[in-house]
């Protein structure tokens, strides 16, 4: 139904929507960084972790036997620790991720809501890969409209 000329129902690639936001962009840079840096601080770890197994493998037929039992004993509580220490960081990493996800979500939300009452939309819907929408007229497409809207108010614009 047109009202004014315009459509007051619309669509957008949602998907579109959400991976050219500048908003977006700028979320995952950031997060790549953070993702970055505790990478490189757990390959650090893991490459202390094997270094100290070299040179108690290089080292160990120069130590008594209760030595070795010592070191090999101190090794096996630092792995575990390695080990526990990964996970909490992969773990981390997926909790961060997704929560920056859901403020960018939320962002493109509450944008689109204001965006819908400025321009006299009714109804906006959000199309996705498996086909919420099946066919909607080009006309009725506002992607590129609220996308470079949502960039201009991310970008003070």
């Amino acid at each position: 139904m047109l009202r004014d000329g315009k459509p007051s129902i619309a669509f957008v690639k949602s998907q579109e929507l959400i991976y050219n936001y500048d908003g977006t962009k700028d979320a995952q840079a950031k997060f790549s960084k953070q993702k970055t840096d505790w990478e490189t601080n757990l390959q650090t770890l893991r490459s202390e972790f094997q270094q100290a197994v070299k040179e108690f493998e290089e080292g160990q037929a120069k130590m008594t036997k209760s030595q070795r039992q010592e070191k090999r004993s101190v090794l096996v509580s630092k792995e575990k620790q390695l080990i526990q220490y990964t996970k909490a960081i992969e773990d981390k990493i997926a909790q961060t991720d997704k929560e920056i996800m859901q403020g960018v979500l939320n962002q493109i939300n509450s944008f689109t809501a204001a965006y819908a009452l400025e321009n006299g939309y009714d109804l906006i819907l959000g199309t996705t890969e498996s086909g919420t929408v099946l066919y909607g007229k080009e006309a009725l497409d506002i992607t590129d409209q609220l996308l470079v809207a949502l960039n201009n108010e991310f970008n003070g614009q």
